[in-house]
Formats: C-alpha cells, structure tokens, sequence
C-alpha cells in the first residue's frame, strides 16, 4: 500500500504493520507485508520506524532507502533500493534485477494468484532481470526457460511447476 500524507507535525500518520509502526510527516512511502516481515520503501520525505522490540532504538529512514523487520529479528535490514523498480507495480509491471527466481515469482503470485512450483531446491536461486506484465505469468515463464536450462508446465489443476532440462 503506498501512503501520501500531507505536511502536519501537529497530526502524524502512523501505520502499525505488526512487526513495526511507521510515523510519517508530509512524506510519501509504501508499507508492504511479506508473510511473517513488514517491508517500508521511502520514495519521499521521511519516516521514524519504531520496532515493536524493546530492544530496537526508532530509527529514521532516508528517500531511496527499503527497510526490512522480520518478527524476532534484532531491527531492520536496510538498503538502498531503485524507486522505480519498486514503484512499477503501480503501473502494472514487476521489474527484476538479478533477482532469485523464487522471489520473483512469489511477487507474480501476489497479482495473478497463480502458485509455481519448483521442482529442485537449486532452481530457487536462478537469476531474472527484467520488466514485466503482473498478469503475463506465462510469457515470464517462457523467457525464463530461454535463459536458464528449466522448462515449465501448466498441470490440470492450474498450477505451474518448473524442472531441469
């Protein structure tokens, strides 16, 4: 979900996403639950994460910059991330850079609700770069099996596996 929120210092914005509050002032971000992690992208502005762990300072996060909590984890892990490649999904695309073949299609999932297996642990950290239609699970699976040695099948149930070739 992405917020826009307006300049109040009076009046913050706060998101409590489980694992970790967001305070924001006149900023703009995205707040992403990932099973069991809470994922905050500042496009904007700025924001104060509050871990919901005692043991966690607040720590303030920069334009450009993914933070990333997982329940039981000391704090964050924080990177900087293209806001582009982050933002695309709002016009319909996934945009890819060297990512693990599992975790693009765990965000293929997220728009199409079509669930891929993988028929070897190993196939999980194949690379894929690229942009792509959220809907197009299919053509991304096609290119997929140009670029590395897999091929992909659509089983009768509707469901999707890749193997080695």
């Amino acid at each position: 979900v992405e917020f826009l929120v307006a300049k109040d210092q009076l009046r913050p914005f706060v998101v409590d996403a489980g694992a970790m509050t967001v305070h924001a002032v006149g900023t703009d971000f995205t707040v992403r639950l990932e099973g069991d992690a809470v994922a905050v992208v500042l496009i904007e502005g700025l924001v104060a994460l509050r871990p919901e762990t005692a043991s966690f300072t607040p720590m303030m996060l920069q334009p450009g910059s993914k933070a990333v909590l997982s329940k039981g984890t000391a704090g964050p892990t924080v990177r900087k991330v293209d806001i582009a490649g982050e933002l695309a999904w709002r016009d319909g695309q996934l945009m890819f850079n060297r990512t693990p073949l599992a975790e693009a299609l765990r965000e293929f999932a997220r728009y199409t609700g079509h669930r891929v297996s993988l028929q070897s642990p190993d196939l999980a950290r194949l690379e894929i770069s690229g942009s792509f239609r959220t809907t197009d699970l299919q053509p991304f699976l096609e290119i997929v099996s140009r670029i590395h040695p897999v091929q992909w099948q659509r089983r009768d149930d509707g469901t999707f596996s890749v193997n080695r070739r």
